[in-house]
């Protein structure tokens, strides 16, 4: 693998301080070269990331800690380095153990390298926290609880996944208690984080950002979505990408088919429920959020219609009277009003497949939902 160094390019010379393999959550080991900071385009520059292995022996050739290297920078792109001199040192064989939990690593093609520890890696167990709780997905809220806390409470032992995090929750005063003790923490921060855990374990979840929040490969928050709107429910997705369910399943071929999953995210979803620690994790979270998550779902499910005009009926009820009893929650949601034309529209057809429409009158008149939120219909 070659670097071409554009004409127009900022290079100059440092010294190369050393070599630090950082693990991603999903276990990714990337190579990140520390460098003696040198100004380069107006920009103090202490290091650059290798990308992976393949990467890194390309960049750096022979040279050793301490040897001199080229740093360019052409615009505003992410530097990159090459030896300036001949180095003597090896070829910079990838690791053969994690350098977080000492796990044996793996080649995953293209140069990568992966632990092969899981959730049993600090590293990729406090990966993994931070993006459940990050914005999208459960959306702990900003400033509760940073990374470097996540970090500090999982090498700890305080705890290893969201799940953990949601069960402080049950015994407020032994977390508060527990919280406090930890150096860097107080009754204020502690109480903060323990408030943020109470309001997210009380609010609807979207089950597109429960998808995101598992942290499965491949999974970003447009496919989650996508994932979501095509499965209806969880317990429909988790039966769907159980081990044991036929790879000619309807829901997963219609999922491999779909524009905007298809089979690279279907892979990574099998790959994360494959994992018993990662679908043990899932469930528990799942059991948590049971109330949340069926209380969104039977909103916004799009499983098949029972084309049956009584059934049609009687679901249309459930949705209303539903609507009415959650409305402040589904208010504040994110593009309620285009759902809401959405089903509106859905439901002028369900009324013209209906094959009495005194019934369908009498039926509506008949339910407990109110004139006004009939009405949006």
């Amino acid at each position: 693998m070659a670097l071409k160094f554009d004409r127009d390019a900022i290079v100059v010379t440092t010294t190369l301080l050393d070599v630090e393999i950082g693990v991603g959550r999903l276990g990714a080991l990337t190579p990140v070269a520390k460098l003696e900071p040198v100004n380069c385009g107006g920009v103090t520059v202490s290091s650059a990331t290798l990308h992976n292995f393949d990467v890194l022996r390309a960049s750096l050739g022979g040279a050793r800690i301490g040897d001199r290297v080229l740093v360019k920078r052409a615009g505003d792109v992410i530097p990159q380095i090459a030896p300036a001199i001949e180095g003597t040192g090896d070829a910079w064989p990838p690791p053969t153990k994690c350098p977080r939990c000492g796990a044996a690593t793996r080649a995953t093609g293209d140069g990568q390298v992966a632990c092969t520890a899981g959730l049993q890696c600090d590293a990729q167990a406090a990966g993994r926290l931070q993006h459940a709780l990050s914005r999208g997905a459960l959306d702990l809220g900003s400033g509760s609880l940073g990374a470097k806390k996540v970090e500090q409470l999982v090498e700890e032992g305080v705890l290893r996944s969201a799940a953990d995090l949601l069960d402080f929750v049950d015994e407020r005063e032994a977390s508060l208690s527990k919280l406090s003790a930890l150096d860097g923490w107080g009754a204020t921060s502690s109480a903060k984080v323990l408030d943020a855990l109470e309001t997210r374990a009380a609010t609807p979840i979207p089950l597109a950002a429960f998808v995101f929040a598992l942290g499965a490969p491949r999974i970003g928050k447009a496919t989650a979505k996508k994932v979501a709107g095509i499965c209806g429910s969880w317990a429909a997705l988790r039966r769907c990408f159980d081990p044991t369910t036929a790879a000619d399943d309807a829901l997963r071929t219609a999922l491999v088919e779909a524009r905007g999953v298809g089979p690279a995210a279907v892979e990574g979803l099998l790959e994360f429920f494959c994992s018993e620690a990662d679908a043990a994790v899932a469930d528990r979270l799942a059991a948590r959020a049971e109330r949340l998550l069926e209380t969104h779902v039977s909103y916004a499910s799009r499983e098949a219609r029972s084309s049956d005009a009584r059934s049609v009926l009687a679901e249309i009820r459930t949705t209303l009277e539903e609507l009415e009893r959650l409305a402040p929650a589904f208010l504040a949601a994110d593009g309620f009003r285009a759902k809401l034309n959405g089903a509106e529209a859905t439901t002028n057809k369900w009324l013209a497949e209906a094959t009495d429409a005194t019934t369908t009158t009498d039926t509506l008149e008949s339910s407990t939902v109110s004139p006004e939120t009939q009405s949006l219909f």
